[in-house]
């Protein structure tokens, strides 16, 4: 197999980010007139409580939309894979192929998720994983890719 040198990027996903960011505002939007009601009815333990989960879904929001929602719309690259390593722009994370022991991918959730195993310790623990949610492409591709850069990374 003629392996490319040259690297091989993956853009964040728009659509997974434009159904986080709606989902997130619609369950937002549906708890505000429920707030309301429970507040004005003088069931304030029932309006805080929604409160809480409507505060906590629009923190969600932020992250979701400063972490992937924005750079999806300029078209940032999310993963990136060369024949030195594997770069993980959603952990900002750079990964020599010479420090990997294995790759895999398993169903996670709501998406695969690309494991890579180090040889020994690292600051990232014994492995890292990057959910393909956040990434554009077809799950099975990117880790046929990875898998192939790394089986045949340069002898150091």
């Amino acid at each position: 197999m003629l392996l490319s040198t040259h690297p091989v990027e993956y853009r964040y996903n728009k659509f997974n980010g434009w159904f986080a960011v709606i989902g997130l505002a619609a369950v937002i939007g549906v708890a505000v007139p429920y707030i309301i009601s429970n507040a004005k009815a003088g069931d304030n333990g029932i309006a805080l409580a929604i409160l809480t989960g409507a505060g906590i879904a629009a923190l969600m929001l932020v992250f979701v939309i400063n972490k992937y929602f924005i750079p999806a719309l300029r078209g940032d690259i999310a993963l990136e894979i060369t024949t030195k390593g594997i770069t993980s722009y959603l952990h900002n994370i750079s990964i020599l192929w010479r420090d990997v022991e294995n790759i895999e991918v398993n169903g996670g959730r709501m998406a695969d998720v690309l494991y890579i195993y180090f040889k020994q310790e690292t600051d990232y623990g014994d492995y890292v994983r990057i959910p393909l949610q956040w990434i554009t492409g077809n799950d099975d591709d990117i880790y046929e890719t990875a898998k192939a850069f790394w089986k045949h990374k340069p002898q150091q």
